[in-house]
């Protein structure tokens, strides 16, 4: 960081975990994190609340899109390369550095966890002992939070190259980002 840079925040980076999202392989979840547009400036981190539900060290895939303004969905992809991470035990921020990706913010981005296979990544389904139906699920669970200011969050499924709208706003992933700008 250079000295005349300054950081902010994408998102809220104090939320309180409330439920669990689970997914299948293949599907991915997006949400929009504003940013403030007079401090425009480039994407440095993105953190990703994993839980101790399912297994938390499966590696997960992280995109990072521009919102379209006709539809207000994902547009493009802005990630360059497989951006992979994952947890340790669960119940912990998965930090991951994107500063080297140089991705412009302007007003905001559209941020998504991809439940991915192979990386080393367990094939079975979930079977979880809290919630017995999410068996076909896999991999690691993403906190979610009461809503936190979000406004568009989307959903793809496995195999569809579409996104909807598919959850109830009151809840919202548990993910946000810092930026860095420079102060003027």
């Amino acid at each position: 960081v250079k000295p005349d840079d300054r950081e902010d925040v994408m998102g809220k980076n104090n939320m309180r975990h409330y439920k669990d999202c689970y997914q299948k392989y293949g599907e991915e979840v997006a949400v929009f994190l504003w940013a403030d547009r007079l401090n425009e400036g480039n994407l440095k981190e993105i953190c990703v609340y994993i839980t101790d539900e399912g297994v938390p060290n499966t590696k997960f895939r992280v995109h990072v899109y521009s919102k379209d303004p006709v539809t207000n969905k994902p547009g493009k992809e802005l990630t360059d390369s497989n951006v992979i991470a994952h947890a340790e035990k669960g119940n912990e921020w998965v930090k991951i550095n994107m500063s080297s990706k140089r991705i412009h913010v302007g007003d905001g981005l559209f941020i998504s966890v991809e439940w991915v296979s192979g990386y080393g990544n367990n094939a079975q389904a979930l079977q979880s002992a809290k919630h017995e139906e999410v068996s076909a699920l896999n991999g690691q669970v993403l906190g979610l939070a009461k809503n936190y200011g979000v406004r568009y969050m989307n959903n793809r499924r496995a195999f569809h190259n579409y996104w909807q709208f598919d959850f109830d706003l009151y809840l919202v992933p548990m993910i946000y980002a810092t930026y860095t700008y420079r102060s003027k």
